[in-house]
């Protein structure tokens, strides 16, 4: 079918041809023998004329293509569409010659004489009952096979799209998964960067080479109720701003770098505390930059006004300056003729310092008032504890006089007493020892470690075991002396000897 389409196509464009090339040899003839100038006006106007008719033959069936679509309901419109790309794939997938290669059925290498025709599989027709069919009935059946497999072709798109979808769906749950589980993970990466930064901290206090951030970790660590019970080594409280003197412009930017490693990893506590430290670090390296005219003030502000400036915002609370930098913006807002801006400008410059400063002080002695009230009640516990230890001292006395007691009224309750068991034999003990109930073997075990208290007793020589030899103290004591005498002696003679030899070594030696 498709094949046959192209055929007549292209038997159709080359009978334009051959009709053009005729009409151009024509032309040609009739201008090479003079050929009248009446026929090329007939010709002419006969062209014209069917050129027309060809134009409005199709404006005819635009219009009525247009109409048909106005007309026409889903199902035809769907119909329409499906044809539409049926012969556009027949199109696609049709087999085309080159130009070079005019393949008819009676000139081409397969020997095929039905090349431009439908292929028809007859043994299959014939097996399915369907061998009387005409060619118009088997062309409308392959027709409606191709738009079914189409439609089948539709369908798949769709499913393969829905699982697209429903695949880049999951995705995105996992993906929203693994960011709520990382989210954890970085907390715990948090937590584990803070825990090492105090680590370092405490290691450089340690060794004494502490730095400044460490300084102010250990200071606003203080201050921080988890570590109220833990118990750290003492260290003076003093205000924080007074660990910058002495330092440099490299160490206040290294300080400022080791700040934000902290804001960093910490936060949410401390916040507010850690930002006005950063103020005033950065107010000091400004100061010991001396860059004015940049990055602080300007020329035009006198030292002296500086200094009131100073004299204005110190000794001031928090509130007082808050309150200050109010009216300041407000007045730099307001728009009033003669106010001067740029002072107010470097005023307020001035004023958030203070205020940062004014913030540290006031949490600085609220930490101290916390050190004092903990201190007075250690000490008032201290108290109670020594007050409290002498009183169960005297009742532990009282306690062991009146078991004393206790116990030599149950010894005289006792069948047999500890000075009748040891006279008694070895064997009579034993089985004495036997007869006794678990309160008085106890009784007596009792009797017996307050009478020894873990003393060894005296014994006679005779009770010594084989092989071990008593010596006597005063004899003892004179055989050390002895072998003292002897030793002292000895080591006398040989160092006279020894330097009886050296000196009769070095008098040969003079005499030679």
């Amino acid at each position: 079918m498709g094949h046959r389409e192209k055929n007549k196509r292209k038997r159709k464009h080359e009978r334009e041809r051959d009709n053009e090339k005729r009409k151009k040899k024509k032309q040609q003839k009739h201008h090479d023998h003079n050929s009248s100038s009446s026929d090329s006006d007939k010709d002419n106007r006969f062209d014209r004329r069917l050129n027309a008719l060809r134009e409005e033959k199709k404006r005819k069936k635009k219009k009525e293509k247009e109409k048909k679509k106005e007309m026409e309901t889903s199902e035809e419109k769907k119909a329409r569409r499906l044809a539409k790309k049926l012969k556009k794939a027949e199109k696609e997938s049709g087999f085309t010659f080159d130009d070079e290669a005019k393949y008819t059925n009676t000139n081409n290498p397969f020997n095929d004489p039905n090349l431009t025709s439908t292929f028809i599989w007859t043994k299959k027709l014939a097996a399915e009952g369907k061998a009387e069919l005409s060619l118009k009935q088997i062309e409308k059946m392959n027709r409606d096979r191709t738009m079914k497999n189409l439609a089948e072709m539709e369908e798949l798109k769709r499913n393969r799209e829905a699982r697209d979808a429903a695949r880049e769906d999951l995705e995105m749950i996992k993906r929203d998964e693994e960011r709520r589980h990382n989210s954890d993970w970085y907390a715990t990466e948090e937590g584990f960067l803070l825990s090492q930064a105090k680590l370092r901290t405490q290691i450089r206090l340690k060794e004494g080479r502490a730095k400044p951030i460490d300084f102010l970790a250990r200071y606003i660590s203080y201050d921080n109720e988890k570590i109220e019970n833990i118990k750290d080594e003492e260290f003076e409280l003093v205000d924080p701003v007074t660990y910058l003197r002495g330092l440099k412009i490299r160490d206040l930017e290294d300080l400022l770098e080791d700040i934000k490693v902290y804001r960093r990893v910490d936060p949410t506590d401390n916040s507010v505390w850690w930002t006005d430290f950063c103020t005033v670090v950065r107010h000091e390296i400004r100061k010991l930059s001396n860059d004015v005219n940049s990055t602080y003030a300007r020329e035009s502000v006198h030292n002296s006004v500086q200094n009131d400036i100073t004299k204005l915002f110190k000794g001031k609370t928090h509130q007082e300056l808050a309150l200050l930098e109010t009216q300041i913006k407000k007045k730099i807002h307001s728009g009033e003729p003669g106010v001067d801006v740029e002072f107010l400008e470097f005023t307020l410059q001035h004023l958030h310092v203070y205020m940062a400063k004014a913030r540290i002080h006031e949490q600085h002695q609220e930490i101290l008032r916390c050190r004092l009230k903990k201190i007075k009640e250690e000490q008032k516990t201290e108290k109670d504890r020594r007050e409290y230890e002498p009183e169960q001292v005297s009742r532990q006395e009282r306690g062991e006089g009146s078991n004393g007691v206790k116990q030599s009224a149950k010894l005289k309750t006792l069948s047999v007493q500890l000075d009748e068991l040891d006279a008694m034999d070895d064997d009579v003990k034993e089985q004495q020892w036997r007869l006794l109930t678990e309160d008085e073997m106890e009784i007596l075990t009792l009797e017996m470690y307050e009478r020894g208290l873990y003393s060894p007793s005296y014994g006679d020589e005779k009770e010594a075991m084989p092989g071990i030899e008593i010596l006597d103290e005063a004899e003892d004591i004179q055989k050390r002396e002895e072998m003292m005498d002897k030793a002292e002696n000895g080591s006398a003679a040989s160092t006279s000897a020894g330097l009886s030899v050296i000196f009769f070594s070095n008098f040969c030696q003079v005499v030679v």
